[in-house]
């Protein structure tokens, strides 16, 4: 296998966000520039559709699944991400259908030194499952689907969230960072 299909071992992260909402209310594919375009400061619009895993406080919680792909110092620019972000409006158990009862999903995935180019990113389908609220840690099954192009992706997985607030939000995690990179690298900044 050639160094363009080389993944190292993934990075794992899984937070649930108490008091966090999405920072766009519209996923509208008419709010991005063309990422080629020269950026004008005073555009309101969103340079890549990564950042609609922004979150900010507010009412709910948010579910945030991050993946980060390192690749040995030395091969070039070619470490990689994957994101799912999922707001609920309450937390309780039980399944909870995207789309339904203002239950609200994004997925990215791409080249993590240039996030406003290529990958993937849009609303999956799907159903997460919150199974117990007793500990600390929140176990969930997330099974999604996505249609990136041609191409179908399935995310079929139990994840065991930890709480955090929102004080303790990350780039990464979600909080906007001070440059997209921060965004779509794993770091704390």
């Amino acid at each position: 296998m050639g160094l363009i299909g080389y993944r190292s071992i993934p990075q794992r992260d899984f937070w649930i966000v108490e008091k966090a909402e999405f920072e766009s209310s519209d996923f509208n594919k008419d709010l991005f520039v063309d990422p080629y375009q020269s950026l004008d400061p005073k555009n309101s619009k969103l340079v890549s559709k990564m950042q609609l895993h922004r979150i900010k406080e507010g009412a709910g919680y948010t579910i945030a699944i991050r993946e980060y792909y390192p690749i040995p110092i030395g091969f070039g620019d070619l470490d990689s991400y994957k994101k799912v972000s999922i707001w609920l409006p309450e937390l309780r158990t039980g399944k909870y259908e995207i789309g339904k009862n203002g239950v609200r999903a994004y997925f990215s995935e791409g080249n993590s030194a240039f996030p406003r180019i290529g990958g993937c990113s849009e609303e999956p389908e799907g159903v997460v499952e919150v199974l117990n609220l007793s500990s600390n840690l929140i176990p969930v099954r997330v099974k999604l689907f996505v249609r990136c192009g041609d191409e179908v992706q399935f995310v079929d997985h139990k994840y065991y969230l930890q709480r955090k607030q929102f004080v303790q939000v990350t780039p990464w995690i979600g909080k906007m960072g001070e440059h997209l990179y921060q965004e779509s690298f794993r770091r704390t900044y």
